[in-house]
C-alpha cells in the first residue's frame, strides 16, 4: 500500500498532503505507520505466533503423557516434562519464525526509504 500511495504521490504530488499513512516502504516506516517499533515479542502477535504457541502446547501434553504411559512416571514428573516440552517447542518454532520472517525482509527490495530530517529523526509522511 505504501508503494501504491507513492505512485500516487508522484503522479500528482499536491495528492501528498491529503494521504494520511507513509509513501515509504522499509520497515521502520511501515511499523511506524502503524504505530509500533520492533520488538522481539511481536512474533506472537500474529497468526504464525499463536499457531506456534498451540503446537507448543499439543507438544507438551503429548510429551507429558508418553513420559506417563511409556515410563509409568509420578503426574507431577509428566507435567513437568510436558511444560519443559512446550517451552523448548515455542523457543523451537518462535526461532524459526524470525529467521524466515528476517530472511523474506531481506529479499525486499526497498524502493521510497523514508528521508531523515534536519535532526537525524525519520519523516514518516
Amino acid at each position: 500500500m505504501a508503494r501504491i500511495r507513492h505512485y500516487y504521490t508522484e503522479l500528482t504530488p499536491s495528492m501528498a498532503r491529503y494521504l494520511v499513512h507513509s509513501t515509504h516502504d522499509n520497515q521502520t516506516a511501515l511499523l511506524a505507520d502503524v504505530g509500533l517499533k520492533p520488538r522481539p515479542w511481536q512474533a506472537f502477535a500474529g497468526t504464525a505466533g499463536m499457531v506456534n504457541v498451540v503446537n507448543g502446547a499439543i507438544a507438551g501434553v503429548f510429551a507429558g503423557v508418553m513420559l506417563k504411559v511409556v515410563i509409568g512416571s509420578t503426574v507431577s514428573l509428566a507435567v513437568t516434562f510436558g511444560i519443559l516440552a512446550f517451552a523448548v517447542s515455542n523457543w523451537c518454532l518462535w526461532q524459526h519464525h524470525t529467521r524466515s520472517w528476517a530472511s523474506a525482509e531481506h529479499k525486499l527490495k526497498v524502493l521510497f526509504p523514508n528521508v531523515p530530517d534536519s535532526d537525524g529523526e525519520a519523516r514518516i509522511g
